[in-house]
């Protein structure tokens, strides 16, 4: 491992090295999450799962930041003018890939300089095989083009450790089936109209068997936001449609009475019930410590119903971007 530096920390990712087909195991989520709390980080934690390429190679879709090696040692960056230019590059200097898909790993930033720390308390925690690598910041790096989010309306819900393996395996099910669906844009195979360069439409065909479609599982003890560009809000109460400005401005003096833990229960200008703020219906504005995240397809109100119930407490959808 390397040696500790004065540096700030950086994101760092910690594999479980058990065959990739046991990710899924309840017992095995179960007492990695009990040693989330433990872990001496700041921020945000993810849980999540690098998928296979989209064209079902072999090789994930994760990236480790050029500069490190997959063991976390510091190495000149590849020769190449194009991997120099682009910090998000695959990993060329140990002939290998350092994370086979799929692969389970947590991403947190660690509080010292160096993450062996945290890895050892994930060791002692889970009695598994943890290795550690240096890595761009993980959402970024995982959802370049943007992901989906399902978080609990209730924003200081507190997930326990088995309601947190019975969410990940949900969100597994859910991906297994949403891969199947036919994409929104894609033409129905009845539709006899030429698309593109005239040619005729072809059969929606899901995605190789082995390919996994992205997700992950984050907590974090200070709220966590996810916006993207959007406006508008709508009431559950009465269906009107508060003033955005209001609602901004109630949000911004929240925060700044309380940045950690800010008090988002406000009263809806439109009819004066007073509500949590994630509870206004909108898909591009809300905050949590706990949450779900996923790319690669969509989510439907039956698929939120069924994952409400499973959970006990209502979740909303935020898409960013």
């Amino acid at each position: 491992m390397p040696a500790p530096d004065a540096s700030p920390p950086s994101f760092c990712t910690f594999r479980f090295e058990r065959s990739p087909e046991n990710y899924l195991d309840a017992d095995r989520i179960t007492r990695i999450w009990q040693a989330v709390p433990g872990l001496p980080t700041t921020g945000e934690v993810l849980l999540h799962v690098t998928p296979l390429s989209g064209d079902g190679d072999q090789e994930s879709d994760y990236f480790l930041k050029a500069g490190y090696t997959a063991s976390g040692g510091v190495v000149p960056p590849p020769n190449r003018a194009s991997m120099a230019e682009d910090p998000r590059v695959r990993n060329p200097w140990e002939g290998q890939t350092p994370f086979a898909a799929p692969a389970l790993m947590l991403s947190c930033r660690p509080e010292s300089g160096t993450p062996e720390e945290a890895a050892q308390h994930l060791r002692e925690c889970t009695d598994e095989t943890v290795t550690w690598h240096k890595v761009p910041t993980p959402l970024a790096t995982l959802y370049p083009s943007g992901f989906t989010v399902l978080l609990p309306i209730e924003t200081e819900y507190e997930i326990t450790p088995d309601q947190a393996a019975a969410a990940w395996r949900w969100l597994d099910d859910f991906l297994l089936r949403a891969r199947q669906r036919r994409p929104e844009h894609w033409p129905p195979e009845a539709d006899g109209q030429p698309v593109g360069d005239g040619f005729p439409p072809y059969r929606y065909l899901p995605p190789p068997e082995p390919w996994r479609l992205k997700r992950s599982m984050s907590w974090s003890r200070s709220l966590m936001s996810f916006a993207a560009p959007g406006d508008g809000f709508q009431c559950p109460h009465c269906g009107g449609n508060p003033d955005e400005e209001v609602i901004m401005e109630a949000l911004h003096t929240a925060f700044q009475e309380n940045p950690e833990a800010p008090d988002l229960l406000l009263r809806a200008p439109c009819c004066g019930i007073i509500l949590p703020f994630n509870a206004l219906i909108n898909n591009w504005l809300g905050f949590a410590r706990f949450c779900l995240q996923f790319s690669g397809c969509p989510c439907d109100d039956n698929d939120l119903a069924e994952l409400n119930n499973l959970m006990q407490t209502p979740f909303k959808i935020v898409h960013v971007y």
